[in-house]
């Protein structure tokens, strides 16, 4: 049985908004992984999110671009 992986990757440049596209798309079961390049911590408001340790965050600091 075949199955399809879809994967995210994306540079958010430490914005809020991807954030808030990637809980939409998490949420309709549209992406099973993202890698994301300049991601900052995910704002308190995305609570769907695929699993994450808040440890992987470098820079957690996100701005509104």
């Amino acid at each position: 049985m075949n199955q399809t992986i879809r994967v995210v990757c994306w540079n958010i440049d430490r914005r809020r908004e991807p954030w808030r596209e990637l809980d939409r798309t998490a949420g309709q079961g549209e992406a099973d992984v993202a890698l994301l390049q300049e991601a900052g911590s995910p704002p308190g408001d995305s609570t769907r999110l695929m699993p994450h340790g808040d440890e992987e965050f470098r820079g957690r600091d996100l701005h509104d671009r």
